[in-house]
């Protein structure tokens, strides 16, 4: 497991912090809170990124090792959760479905995102590559009823009326989707910038930012550009060009501010890329 921010484990009926390199069992309930994430790379290399302010259970997950069936049950409560698989699944004898209280998503090997609001009881499949099959619940043999195939660049809602069929996702709408729910193996940043936000463009060619990845300094760098909202409709998201002290190294990069800065104009960032 990788660990950004505050996790936790429920597991037996005992809550605990995630830790980087904590492995995750059948029954563990996971919670990512606000300004966190976790990114679980699973037996099989399956790999699920669990997004800010999400909770999901593992109610069952068998890999498919030394001969046996794979199957896996995803329960998501609330929140996102990314599903990128590295094993194919014919739907039939090997499942591999992400359920919330009003549909199932079923997949045979593919990359989608699974949103799911408690409070408005509405579930929202996004499908980066492959296919996914939604509908509203099982049948006797475990196959989804009714399905409705999600293909690439598409999404589907699912309420409590029933699955609606599948829309084409806004370019840009599917960019800032795939940047939210990549984690990344990088820490979150902290940037002391030395100025608030509504000075730092001025800052540009001139002010020195300080990156710090876990509590130990690893560089200086310059503001050349900034760039804020790039990718609108959704906020808060800025494009720094970074360069080194001394001038040698110049990078892109792209941010999401997760809080306001401090007395200090210190700033948390979420590096996206």
């Amino acid at each position: 497991m990788i660990v950004k921010g505050n996790v936790t484990v429920l597991n037996g009926g005992h809550t605990s912090p995630a830790k980087v390199g904590d492995r995750v069992n059948e029954g563990d309930k996971i919670t990512a809170a606000k300004d966190s994430l976790a990114k679980l790379v699973m037996v099989d290399k399956n790999v699920l990124n669990l997004t800010a302010e999400s909770e999901v259970v593992i109610e069952n997950y068998k890999s498919g090792a030394a001969g046996s069936v794979a199957s896996v049950t995803l329960n998501v409560l609330y929140g996102k959760l990314r599903s990128t698989l590295n094993r194919k699944y014919d739907g039939q004898k090997e499942k591999f479905n992400i359920k919330t209280q009003v549909a199932v998503a079923g997949v045979r090997g593919t990359d989608f995102l699974t949103t799911y609001s408690a409070t408005q009881k509405e579930a929202r499949i996004v499908t980066f590559e492959g296919q996914v099959q939604v509908g509203a619940s099982l049948d006797a043999n475990g196959e989804i009823k009714n399905p409705v195939v999600v293909g690439p660049g598409q999404r589907t809602i699912a309420g409590v009326k029933g699955v609606a069929a599948p829309t084409a996702v806004p370019k840009e709408e599917l960019v800032a989707l795939n940047r939210e729910t990549s984690a990344q193996d990088t820490p979150l940043l902290e940037v002391t910038a030395g100025v608030c936000l509504d000075k730092i463009l001025t800052a540009v060619g001139q002010q020195t930012l300080m990156k710090t990845v876990n509590g130990s300094k690893v560089g200086h760098y310059k503001i050349i550009n900034v760039q804020i909202d790039s990718w609108a409709p959704q906020k808060n998201y800025t494009v720094m060009s970074l360069g080194s002290s001394d001038g040698a190294v110049k990078f892109e990069k792209v941010f999401k501010f997760t809080a306001q800065p401090d007395a200090n104009c210190v700033f948390r960032l979420v590096d996206l890329e």
